[in-house]
């Protein structure tokens, strides 16, 4: 498995269906607080939501993920206190932390993060959620729209790289401006964490070619993938630059192809969000659905099929260019597990074993 996999983690609800904070599905209730890492009180109201989300992150580490990613949820828990949290507890994983340039100043941000790498050994990621919905923005005060939120994200990420392991950094921009600032030794004795971006805008290729490490996509059609990752890396290389590009998926994996298709129908019909035609036309290929996020999922795209299928699929993923996947699934817990038995090893087996199918 030499692409690099992480797991998504809900940060609302339990991620076994729609995630509805009036469901307690994985104990959404506060439960009667967390214990240490060993010690478990398994009386009911003493397990926890930081305990359901901390037993997925060791499985993603028992599955032979390379980490989790933490998406930001405007209605769910805060992804940075979950990272934390769970860093702490959960000791070889890399954390992608996901959060909106409003989350603060570029500068305390940094700073965090400069705490964050240091108690971890470096194992903090970002991923800048840049295309919020602007309704969603309005309710957390932030009302810039448009192409806006592309320059904001770029000064976010200059000022935040500028101080990083500098004295005297001054900068001044639509939107923020710093004087003689600077994040010095020993705060910055580990590297700036590595910046996820996505979007298949004009504006999002642009800031992803000028300041990106790695460009995550949400299409799942070879072809588009292709497309996209040619394109980029053309804008990337103008600016001298080199990008690595993942790809964010849904994954229904079982052991034949009509059992996880099935699981996807009963998900779709457990949600009420449409009809048996509706289904229909989300269906992309054989292996590929488009409803996941109907559904409660953070990826729209997905693969479905058989424990060979979803190999073979990744696997050409990967031949196309991408060498990072962002997974997720309803039942992450158990399917964190599945995932790990079943696919992982035929993801390291020889390539004959992984032809179409």
């Amino acid at each position: 498995m030499t692409a690099e996999y992480y797991w998504t983690l809900p940060t609302r609800g339990g991620g076994r269906g729609v995630a509805d904070p009036s469901e307690k599905d994985g104990d959404w209730s506060p439960g009667g607080g967390a214990l240490g890492p060993s010690i478990r009180d398994v009386r009911p109201g003493r397990y926890s939501y930081v305990d359901h989300l901390a037993h997925i992150t060791r499985a993603a580490a028992v599955a032979g993920f390379s980490g989790v990613f933490v998406p930001f949820d405007p209605e769910g828990e805060d992804s940075w206190i979950v990272s934390a949290a769970l860093a702490r507890e959960i000791p070889r994983l890399a954390f992608v932390t996901e959060f909106p340039p409003t989350f603060g100043t570029p500068v305390y941000a940094a700073k965090m993060s400069a705490t964050f790498q240091r108690f971890s050994g470096g194992r903090l990621g970002w991923k800048l959620a840049v295309e919020d919905d602007p309704a969603a923005g309005a309710a957390f005060g932030d009302h810039v729209e448009g192409a806006d939120r592309f320059v904001r994200a770029g000064e976010f990420l200059d000022v935040a790289t500028g101080i990083w392991g500098q004295e005297g950094f001054t900068f001044k921009g639509r939107f923020f401006e710093v004087e003689e600032g600077g994040l010095r030794h020993p705060l910055s004795r580990y590297p700036r964490p590595p910046v996820t971006l996505s979007g298949a805008t004009p504006e999002a290729l642009a800031l992803s070619a000028t300041r990106g490490d790695l460009h995550l996509w949400e299409s799942a059609r070879l072809h588009e993938l292709e497309e996209y990752i040619l394109e980029l890396n053309r804008l990337a290389s103008a600016h001298g630059r080199h990008l690595r590009h993942g790809v964010q998926l849904t994954v229904v994996a079982r052991e034949t192809a009509q059992e996880a298709w099935d699981e996807v129908r009963r998900l779709w019909l457990h949600a009420g969000v449409g009809d048996q035609e509706g289904f229909e036309r989300l269906v992309l290929a054989p292996e590929l659905w488009s409803g996941f996020r109907t559904i409660g999922q953070h990826a729209t795209a997905g693969v479905v099929g058989s424990y060979e299928q979803v190999a073979s699929y990744l696997h050409r993923v990967g031949e196309a260019g991408v060498e990072v996947f962002y997974l997720g699934a309803n039942s992450p817990l158990e399917e964190a597990y599945r995932f790990g038995e079943h696919v992982v090893p035929l993801l390291v087996a020889p390539s004959p074993q992984l032809q179409a199918v």
